[in-house]
Order: structure tokens, then C-alpha cells, then sequence
């Protein structure tokens, strides 16, 4: 029951064996340097018993224009991840009692609280120097102030991105908001597909700054982009 939801039949058994051996088949095409040898994995599928939409056997033109498909459709759910993990951040980040002690990980402080904690002086947090957002790009140390974000170096792939703010006419400058606390990003994962990477990006900045926009100025004193 549950697979006929995961894997619902308007899909042939081609495409879904395609979309589960997705990245196994990109890096055998990068290792290959050759690209996908259709004719001969015609032959495989049907040993396999892999068929076409409606039982058809598959043939080199319905397996590429499959393949295509897999990937049009695997670069749209890992983008649609990406946004929900950045909309789940944003929440977290606008909670008001994402701070108190009753959310802290359990185990890191002992009971009675105050007299484990470090005072609140030497809890401040110190920018650490942040490595370049992508390939290519540039960025310095940001400083402590609160301008840090004119040091960065806004990425290729959100120059395109024009968000206004609350009053609909001032376009934001996206540079403020990165993170300039320490706090690896979200894309910061070295493990992420770089695809992958700079669609998490867009998600995630574009999320924090219509969650900016919505608030006005005095609302902002408290309040942190992201």
C-alpha cells in the first residue's frame, strides 16, 4: 500500500528504476566520460524484466527521454526539500522561546542552571571567519558590526533575485542575510550535490528576507535576518 503511494503506477517501472540508480548513474557518466550507452541498457532491462509505460519494452529513444524526465523530476524534489528545510529554520529562528532554557539539548546543562551557566559576557558570540559561499567567489572576514554583510561578495546565482522590502519599493540587498555567528549554513555541507547546494541557497535566503520584508522597522530592533 504504501509503495503504490511512493511509487504510483501513472509512472513506468522504467522511470522509477531510473529515479532510485539516479546517482549512481551520474557518476558512472562522469567516470565514463562517455555518457549512458542506451542501446546496450536496453538489452539489461529487459533481462530485468524493466518495462515501459503500459509494458512496453523499452527502447533507446523512450529510455533517454525517460532519463531526462528522472532528472527534471529529481532537481524538482530536492528543490522542494531544500525550501521546506529553509521555511522549518525560518520558524525556528522567529520562535520567541527558541532561547529558553527548557529548549536546550538535554544533558548540556546540569541542574541548578544558573550556577553552571558561564556568565552572560563570556557567552557572546564571536564572528568566525567563513569560507567562500561557492566556487569562485570571494568573501572576507565579516567584522562584528552590524554593516559585516558590505565585506561579502553576493553570489552568482542570486544575482538574479530582486525581493522588495515592506514598502514595496527598496529592493534588499541579500548579502544581509548571511549568517555572521559562526553557524555553518545550511548549504555549507561539503557532503551536498552542488546543485543541490545552490538550490538550498535560494531557499534559505530567499525565505529570510520575505520574512524580513513582512515586519517593519521598529519591529526589527530584536530581530535577526535569519
Amino acid at each position: 500500500m504504501l509503495k503504490r503511494v511512493t511509487r504510483p503506477e501513472t509512472r513506468s517501472p522504467l522511470f522509477w528504476w531510473l529515479m532510485e540508480h539516479h546517482d549512481e548513474l551520474c557518476q558512472a557518466r562522469v567516470e565514463g566520460g562517455l555518457g549512458v550507452q542506451w542501446r546496450t541498457m536496453c538489452s539489461d532491462f529487459a533481462a530485468k524484466g524493466i518495462t515501459a509505460h503500459g509494458g512496453k519494452v523499452v527502447t533507446p529513444g523512450t529510455a533517454r527521454i525517460t532519463w531526462q524526465r528522472v532528472r527534471k523530476e529529481k532537481k524538482r524534489v530536492e528543490e522542494r526539500r531544500a525550501g521546506e528545510l529553509a521555511e522549518r529554520e525560518a520558524r525556528r529562528a522567529a520562535d520567541p522561546r527558541r532561547n529558553m532554557p527548557s529548549r536546550f539539548p538535554k544533558g548540556e546543562y546540569g541542574p541548578p542552571l544558573s550556577n553552571v551557566q558561564p556568565p552572560a559576557q563570556s557567552r557572546a558570540l564571536v564572528p568566525a571567519p567563513r569560507q567562500a559561499l561557492v566556487v569562485g567567489s570571494a568573501i572576507s572576514s565579516p567584522a562584528p558590526e552590524h554593516d559585516y554583510w558590505h565585506d561579502l561578495v553576493l553570489p552568482e546565482c542570486l544575482k538574479d533575485m530582486r525581493i522588495k522590502d515592506f514598502d514595496n519599493k527598496t529592493v534588499l540587498d541579500l548579502r544581509q542575510f548571511f549568517r555572521n555567528d559562526g553557524v555553518p549554513e545550511p548549504w555549507d555541507d561539503p557532503n551536498l550535490d552542488p546543485e543541490l547546494r545552490v538550490g538550498k541557497m535560494k531557499a534559505v535566503i530567499w525565505s529570510r528576507a520575505k520574512d524580513w520584508s513582512k515586519h517593519i522597522p521598529y519591529d526589527r530592533k530584536n530581530r535577526s535576518k535569519w
